[in-house]
């Protein structure tokens, strides 16, 4: 559980947005984390799509 709140700080620190604002305000913690939802899922569906077509290029989509 602890590695999925560091990511998801990195992932508002990445966007220049103060982890501390959000965890304060439930609105934007809820907009927040709606979006950090989106693009894991975002993330998958493109990892997947990407095996399909060419299971060799995984590893130009994920930067290794």
């Amino acid at each position: 559980m602890e590695n999925k709140i560091n990511e998801f700080i990195l992932y508002l620190t990445e966007r220049s947005i103060n982890p501390r604002e959000v965890a304060h305000d439930p609105e934007l913690m809820n907009k927040y984390m709606r979006e950090y939802y989106i693009a894991q899922c975002d993330f998958c569906d493109t990892v997947l799509k990407t095996h399909k077509e060419s299971p060799t290029r995984i590893k130009q989509v994920l930067g290794v």
